[in-house]
C-alpha cells in the first residue's frame, strides 16, 4: 500500500503564471557568524622607567582578524593609533613609548573593535614622583687638545638620577678622540664624566663628541692638535785635539786645517748644525753638518800658516782671536738662535814663523 506524500506549504502566491513557495524554518542558509570581539589587553612589564618602553599585547575572540583602536589618556605615553591583527591570529603586539618627563604613576592603554573592549595597566617609575631628568648638556675640561693628551668630558642632567642610575650613550665622529660607548649617572647623582683619549695627529682636527639619552643628544666640540716640537737651543765647546784645551786651536801645516774640535753635542733638538767661524778677519761658513761634532775645521790658508800671522797689524801675535758662532735646525725646519763664542785662540803651529 503507497503513503501520499505530504508537503506543507504556508501560502502560495500567484501572479502572471508563476508562483512562489515559501518553505518553513529549517530551510534556507545558515545564521552570519558573530564578529570578533576583544578578549584582553596585556602590557609588559608591568612596571617601566621613564624614558623606556613597553610592549602591548591584543587578543581576539576568533581568528577572522581585525583593527584594534589603541589609546591612552596618559601626557607623554604613546601608542599607535590602531594595531592589526591578520586572519588566522588571535593576537598582535605594538610598542607602548614612555617620555622622559612622565610621572611616576599608573598608566592605562585602552583597545576597541567592534563594539568591544579592553584595557591594560603598568606602572611608570621615575623616580620621587616627578619621572627622570632629561640630558642637559655635555661638556670638556678643555675644548683643544694636543694629540696623545687626554681630556675629561662631563654629561649633566637635569635633576638626580634614578634607583638605579641612568645609562648615557656616548660617541665620537673621528678617531682621534675616542670615548667609552656609555656612562652610567649614578642614582642621586645629576652628573658623571668620562675620559677622552686623543692620538697624534699631523693637522688640527675638530672632533664632534655626543651623549644621548632618552631621545635627547647633546653635543660638544674638540679641537685636536699638532704635537708642538720644543725649540732648538745651540750650546758648544771648542778644544785642542792634543791636550783637550778649552777655547784653543792650532794652525795644522798643509793641509788648511785647525787642530781641534768643535762639539754642539749638548745642543737640544737639533737636526742640522751651522757653523760660522771667523781667524785673522777671514771668515769661514761651511756646509751645514748632520753630525753635532765638527773635527779639524779649515782655514783658508793653505801651506804654511806665518803668513795668516805676519799679517796682522801692530807686530807679530803669538796668537789670533777666532770668532765662533752655531745656529742648529730642528727637524721640522725650526732654527735656533745663535751661540757665539768671541774667546778662541788660534795658535801657529811650528816655530819657523820668524816669531
Amino acid at each position: 500500500m503507497t503513503m501520499p506524500l505530504s508537503i506543507r506549504v504556508r501560502s502560495i502566491l500567484v501572479a502572471a503564471g508563476a508562483f512562489v513557495v515559501l518553505m518553513g524554518p529549517g530551510c534556507g542558509s545558515k545564521p552570519p557568524k558573530p564578529s570578533a570581539t576583544i578578549v584582553s589587553l596585556a602590557i609588559s612589564p608591568g612596571s617601566v622607567q621613564a624614558g623606556g618602553n613597553a610592549t602591548g599585547t591584543v587578543a581576539l575572540s576568533n581568528s577572522d582578524g581585525g583593527t584594534v583602536s589603541l589609546s591612552t589618556a596618559t601626557s607623554g605615553v604613546t601608542v599607535p593609533g590602531s594595531v592589526t591583527v591578520n586572519a588566522g591570529s588571535q593576537t598582535a603586539t605594538f610598542t607602548v613609548t614612555v617620555g622622559s618627563g612622565v610621572a611616576s604613576g599608573n598608566v592605562t592603554v585602552s583597545g576597541t573593535i567592534n563594539g568591544s573592549s579592553a584595557s591594560g595597566t603598568f606602572s611608570v617609575s621615575g623616580g620621587g614622583g616627578g619621572g627622570v631628568p632629561t640630558l642637559v648638556s655635555v661638556s670638556l675640561s678643555s675644548g683643544s687638545v694636543q694629540g696623545g693628551n687626554g681630556v675629561t668630558g662631563t654629561v649633566t642632567l637635569s635633576g638626580n638620577a634614578p634607583n638605579g642610575g641612568l645609562a648615557v650613550t656616548l660617541s665620537s665622529n673621528n678617531a682621534a678622540a675616542g670615548v667609552p660607548g656609555s656612562l652610567t649617572v649614578s642614582a642621586g647623582q645629576s652628573s658623571a664624566t668620562f675620559t677622552i683619549n686623543t692620538t697624534v695627529v699631523g693637522s688640527a682636527t675638530g672632533v664632534t663628541i655626543s651623549a644621548s639619552f632618552s631621545g635627547v643628544t647633546q653635543t660638544a666640540t674638540l679641537n685636536v692638535t699638532p704635537a708642538t716640537a720644543a725649540a732648538p737651543v745651540a750650546s758648544f765647546t771648542v778644544r785642542a785635539n792634543v791636550g783637550g784645551t778649552a777655547n784653543e786651536c792650532k794652525f795644522l801645516g798643509p793641509p788648511a786645517t785647525l787642530d781641534c774640535t768643535f762639539d754642539a753635542s749638548a745642543s737640544t733638538n737639533a737636526a742640522s748644525y751651522f757653523w760660522r767661524y771667523s781667524v785673522g778677519g777671514n771668515r769661514i761658513d761651511p756646509a751645514a753638518q748632520s753630525s753635532p761634532v765638527f773635527r779639524n775645521p779649515s782655514t783658508t790658508i793653505a801651506g804654511n800658516n806665518c803668513g795668516l800671522f805676519n799679517g796682522q797689524t801692530g807686530g807679530v801675535p803669538t796668537s789670533l782671536n777666532m770668532i765662533v758662532t752655531l745656529t742648529v735646525r730642528s727637524a721640522a725646519g725650526v732654527d735656533s738662535a745663535p751661540s757665539q763664542n768671541n774667546n778662541v785662540k788660534v795658535l801657529p803651529s811650528g816655530t819657523n814663523c820668524g816669531f
